[in-house]
């Protein structure tokens, strides 16, 4: 850096006329190879002005850090020690600032569900729905498969209005959003979010219902994995 400082300033000596100092070329030039190498551009400027005890250099030392700078960047997205690192093989352990990224849906999904037959009636939904009750329920097929979702509404408009022999095939409705236990948990709430829904059934690999996932789970999830991680605040 400060020889090629020092030949800008030969050459300026030469071409212009007038005095140049290229003493001052060679330290702006070392300022700017150190900026531009190690990506330090503050430090390049620290280090010039304590070695030389010159403040009369900070305006062009500044400058030309700056500009090295900007086209190391413009280069290459890493430094040289960077490069040279990488090249060797060595990576270094990046911790993931989502404690959410390594978990699949199965990890987060609440299990406890109800399903029910699709020839099931209100009834006997009721009956079986006593003690404990789901925003919806997964109806079935003959085999286990899902089939749809009989909303937990319906069953309580039909209690109103004493149709307790409503099935509930002909209460089912489609769900939005059909999940699996092995999909990537930021892949699902992604698909919810562009779907609008806040509630996703998930589903094994033949599509026997296995659980929900809703947003308490989601916060159920991540307060867990806070605790596990020995974090005291979200990132």
């Amino acid at each position: 850096g400060s020889s090629l400082g020092a030949l800008v300033g030969f050459a300026g000596a030469t071409i212009l006329p007038g005095p140049i100092n290229v003493g001052a070329y060679a330290l702006v030039g070392m300022g700017a190879y150190f900026a531009g190498t190690l990506r330090a551009p503050i430090a390049a400027v620290l280090i010039v002005l304590e070695l030389t005890n010159d403040y009369g250099l900070i305006v062009p030392l500044m400058l030309g850090v700056v500009l090295a700078n900007t086209i190391s960047h413009a280069l290459s997205p890493r430094t040289l020690e960077e490069d040279q690192l990488q090249q060797e093989g060595v990576k270094e352990p990046r911790r993931s600032r989502d404690p959410l990224d390594s978990l699949r849906v199965r990890d987060v999904m609440a299990r406890s569900l109800l399903t029910f037959g699709s020839d099931a009636t209100i009834e006997q939904v009721l009956e079986r729905t006593r003690v404990e009750r789901h925003h919806d329920y997964p109806v079935v097929d003959g085999e286990g498969r899902l089939i749809g979702l009989l909303p937990g509404d319906e069953v309580a408009r039909c209690y109103r209005l004493a149709a307790l022999d409503v099935t509930a095939g002909s209460l089912a409705v489609a769900p939005g959003l059909v999940a699996t236990e092995d999909e990537d948990l930021h892949g699902l709430l992604a698909r919810m979010a562009e779907a609008g829904i806040e509630r996703a059934v998930v589903t094994d690999g033949v599509g026997v219902p296995r659980g929900f996932v809703s947003p308490s789970d989601v916060i159920r999830a991540r307060f867990r994995e806070h605790r596990n991680l020995g974090d005291d605040t979200f990132s």
